[in-house]
């Protein structure tokens, strides 16, 4: 475990793009703008629904970084009570600022995470990828899971035209990444 804080320390220290950017500024991009109003309006409806047969909702944003999607779940009156977790303590500090009405924990779960609690939605976005086991990573989502809680799991459809484009274009050029595995739709 110091291994991997001192590796995330150190990216953040070499000011590595992938580790201290803005979430937000990324989502507000013109080419990603509607990619995410769209992902925003498809969440919405699953909460809307999940409000109406659990009333107050509780969710945990696992791999919050910089509080992008935990902001967006503090403004719907029906998310009582929010919690984000992320490794990237820059990230964290960030999310802390933009979002006041949430609670916000610098760990991993690698950790005994026992003290978060158990939520009626977890939401991870983007991390199952950078996971090196996802049948472990998902087990253990499950124990922070209500009985009858969702997941909402995103992960980049690599597989997608676009990406597939992108990596004939790019195949001779060494591309950092810290993705395990490269998930496709199919």
């Amino acid at each position: 475990m110091a291994d991997f804080k001192e590796h995330v320390a150190g990216k953040i220290n070499a000011h590595n793009e992938w580790y201290v950017s803005s979430q937000f500024s990324w989502a507000e991009r013109d080419e990603m703008r509607q990619i995410y109003l769209d992902r925003s309006d498809y969440f919405k409806r699953i909460l809307k629904e999940k409000h109406k047969d659990a009333g107050q909702i509780s969710l945990l944003d696992y791999g919050c970084g910089d509080g992008y999607w935990t902001h967006f779940f503090s403004r719907l009156n029906y998310c009582s009570k929010i919690v984000g977790v992320d490794y990237n303590k820059l990230r964290i500090g960030r999310a802390q600022e933009k979002v006041k009405n949430a609670v916000f924990f610098v760990d991993d779960l690698n950790n005994d995470l026992s003290y978060l609690g158990k939520f009626d939605v977890i939401f991870c976005s983007q991390v199952i990828e950078h996971i090196p086991d996802d049948e472990i990573f998902l087990k253990k989502l499950k124990q922070h899971l209500n009985t009858g809680g969702i997941l909402i799991l995103g992960t980049p459809n690599e597989g997608s035209h676009l990406h597939r484009l992108n990596y004939f274009i790019h195949k001779n050029v060494k591309t950092e990444s810290d993705h395990f595995r490269y998930y496709t739709f199919l």
